[in-house]
């Protein structure tokens, strides 16, 4: 993976190499906008504002607002695929507002929402530890918008459960899982096993594997 600069807004920008972002004068760059600080300032991210020992600050928030604002001018946001890469960078940003408020936009910039954006939504409130919004948006949503939770759905919820320490909650969600004709995979029951054994909960763990 690579890293590089280049001027945007008056200011210098690093990014890391990792996926496509069109800038100003219609150039495409593959980036990673969760890494981006101000040259200007001489600050430079060391990783993603989610990971350890990296303090997210005003400008830095600012910038990636900007930039991820210019983006909605080209054709591309209409994209679903697209849309949804810019409101994960948001969560990975900590920027739930950012990323809520996108998903609302959607509409507005000829995107249709499905439940590749509905689950983006989900893992962004687990991504920004916003787990106290993910069952309102959970329950919800699919009605509104007409959307089907599917396996990823059922298991970010049970995730942001899990993190809150709603173990039984999150449990109950198997049972109507199966009553929605889903079937849980590996993914589910490692989030479960994982969650259970950290809380010393072992005879529910291993209840799991019964």
């Amino acid at each position: 993976m690579e890293v590089g600069s280049r001027s945007f807004g008056g200011g210098a920008i690093w990014w890391r190499l990792d996926w496509e972002v069109r800038f100003g004068g219609g150039s495409i760059w593959r980036c990673d906008l969760v890494e981006v600080a101000s040259g200007l300032s001489g600050e430079f991210l060391a990783g993603p504002f989610s990971g350890s020992g990296c303090a997210a600050n005003t400008k830095s928030f600012s910038l990636i607002e900007e930039i991820l604002e210019d983006q909605k001018q080209y054709k591309d946001i209409t994209d679903e695929g697209f849309t949804v890469r810019f409101i994960c960078l948001y969560g990975k940003a900590g920027m739930f507002d950012h990323a809520h408020k996108l998903f609302d936009e959607m509409p507005e910039l000829n995107c249709k929402r499905t439940v590749l954006s509905y689950n983006a939504l989900l893992g962004t409130c687990v991504n920004s530890k916003n787990f106290d919004k993910v069952d309102g948006f959970f329950r919800e949503l699919p009605g509104k918008l007409s959307i089907k939770p599917d396996v990823v759905s059922y298991n970010t919820v049970i995730k942001a459960f899990c993190e809150m320490g709603s173990l039984d909650s999150a449990l109950s969600l198997l049972d109507e899982m199966e009553k929605e004709g889903l079937r849980p995979n590996l993914i589910t029951f490692n989030i479960l096993l994982d969650a259970f054994y950290r809380k010393l909960r072992f005879l529910d763990g291993d209840k799991l594997w019964v």
